[in-house]
């Protein structure tokens, strides 16, 4: 192995190795931690939200008739598309709510063992009707769905704000949550059956079902899986929106049929349709965002990594044009010229990892402190070093291929 005659020829040129070593260790660095950053915000992107995703449709009913002034009117229209909805060839099930989950925008509360002095828990919720769980596809871990007993009357008063507590008298509802909320006001406790309330006992909630996974209307909360859902009346306000759980592939039909089918009953208002992946991607356009310039930053430095090694051996190769004359006159095949720049680039590539290392943790570091990032994993460090390794293992082979190509007889010439 021609060890000793590369790192004399590296070290000869000291700028030139201190400068590629430094771009690989910079590259290592940065792109190990723009693909720990993808990883972070890819999270939001891809995991579980307890919901028929994929055939959920998010309908929106918004008048501007005036008979939609009258509150009558508005509830036997509510009531009238539901069962249209329903009704429909391809309809799983529908259900009312009043906002839609993985929207970006919706409500929250906050809820505590009712009595206790505990802090009370952030609780995202929707307000919602009747077969809302069939609706969603979500599961129930234990206890009940809602009995139409749960529901309050359509002409029942408005509560100002269930969740802030604003209004002057209690209100009691029988609510279900998730797994992961009721963890969070009861931790290992059993909470079927308990009662809850918000801050100031202004709303006192019994848990009558438990769901196992449900997630709330914002894709990058915290409190993402802390959900509960609430009985509501069959109509809220001019606007109505609902949720249609398709049947498997009779999406496409129901996303052009519902439209029409609702016009039909009552044209004096706009209907808009849009599935919940949808919703889902518009409200995450900023974490996509994020995705794709990360992604597009560590595919940039690659390549110019990859350009520097070129530009690297083309250079050795240009000024040893004697020097592998001689060797090819001496014997050495052409198998060995180009083992002689593979094993000159591995030994670059080993130093500028090395160092790299010591920059991707320190970067990490830093972020971590500053962003609140993950630590980078070890098999994620691997992997990049192994791409970067193959990525200058490929660029070597462009630039030494000139190299193995030349006779001793037109090196000879150039001296």
């Amino acid at each position: 192995m021609e060890l000793g005659p590369i790192f004399r020829a590296l070290f000869r040129s000291r700028t030139r190795l201190f400068l590629i070593v430094t771009e690989i260790a910079l590259t290592l660095a940065i792109v190990v931690n723009c693909l720990n950053m993808i990883s972070d915000q890819r999270k939001y992107l891809t995991r579980p939200t307890g919901l028929d995703e994929q055939n959920l449709i998010a309908v929106t009913s918004q008048p501007f008739a005036k008979d939609f002034e009258d509150d009558v009117y508005v509830r036997n229209s509510a009531k009238e598309d539901l069962e249209a909805l329903r009704a429909m060839p391809g309809v799983r099930a529908a259900a009312m709510i009043h906002a839609f989950p993985l929207s970006g925008g919706g409500s929250a509360t906050t809820r505590r063992p009712a009595g206790s002095d505990r802090e009370a828990v952030t609780a995202p919720y929707f307000a919602v009707g009747d077969g809302i769980i069939e609706t969603l596809g979500v599961k129930l871990a234990e206890g009940r769905d809602f009995i139409p007993s749960d529901f309050p009357p359509d002409d029942a008063e408005d509560e100002d704000d269930r969740g802030s507590g604003a209004a002057p008298k209690v209100t009691h509802h029988n609510v279900l949550v998730t797994q992961a909320l009721a963890e969070a006001i009861f931790p290992g406790e059993d909470a079927l059956g308990k009662t809850i309330e918000n801050h100031d006992g202004s709303s006192q909630d019994t848990i009558v079902g438990v769901m196992e996974r449900m997630h709330c209307s914002w894709p990058i909360s915290s409190n993402y899986n802390r959900t509960m859902l609430l009985p509501a009346k069959s109509y809220s306000g001019r606007q109505a929106r609902f949720l249609v759980r398709a049947e498997p592939g009779m999406e496409d039909s129901l996303y052009t049929g519902i439209e029409n089918r609702l016009l039909k009953l009552n044209d004096g208002r706009i209907v808009t349709v849009r599935t919940l992946e949808e919703l889902k991607l518009d409200s995450m356009q900023e974490v996509s965002a994020i995705v794709k310039m990360l992604g597009a930053i560590s595919a940039l430095l690659v390549i110019v990594t990859s350009l520097g090694i070129v530009g690297l051996t083309a250079f050795s190769v240009t000024q040893r044009t004697r020097q592998i004359g001689t060797r090819r006159a001496l014997g050495a095949t052409r198998m060995a010229i180009l083992r002689f720049f593979l094993v000159e680039s591995w030994v670059v590539s080993a130093l500028g990892l090395g160092l790299g290392l010591v920059f991707t943790y320190a970067l990490n570091f830093a972020l971590s402190n500053l962003a609140n990032l993950p630590v980078v994993s070890f098999p994620l460090v691997v992997a990049s070093m192994g791409l970067l390794w193959a990525v200058g293992s490929l660029a070597t082979l462009a630039s030494a291929a000139r190299g193995m190509g030349i006779s001793p007889v037109v090196a000879t010439r150039t001296v």
